[in-house]
């Protein structure tokens, strides 16, 4: 047996009530189970369903921590746009290869994210 069947066999039998009872722990058990299942739904689980899938890097901190000037450093274009104004990013912005464009561009990454394309500081450069 694979991971992902091993994996999807330990998940099927957490969506059954497994603490009914309020006594001891169970509040605490309750909310244990709930971070599991998630972890497996959200993470675990989607990623060995496709292993081929590129790579998602997030990039996060504090206002004003460089986060627009690294990005821009990795890639070698200006797609982030440093400034003095605080905060400068109103919108999430997605860098990809032009190899990975349709992955990210479906739905099966952000599915509530609005898409959009171009090229320049703001701008997804493909």
């Amino acid at each position: 047996m694979d991971l992902l069947h091993a994996l999807e066999s330990l998940r099927r039998p957490l969506d059954r009530e497994l603490f009914p009872l309020a006594v001891g722990e169970a509040d605490t058990d309750r909310r244990a189970l709930r971070e599991l299942t998630g972890q497996l739904d959200d993470y675990l689980l989607p990623r060995l369903r496709a292993l081929d899938a590129p790579l998602l890097a997030v990039v996060g901190g504090s206002t004003g921590a460089g986060k627009s000037t690294l990005v821009n450093s990795l890639v070698g274009a200006d797609v982030a746009e440093p400034g003095v104004l605080r905060p400068t990013t109103l919108v999430p912005t997605l860098v990809v290869s032009p190899a990975d464009r349709s992955w990210f561009m479906g739905q099966n990454v952000l599915p509530g994210l609005s898409r959009g394309t171009g090229e320049g500081p703001g701008r997804c450069a493909w």
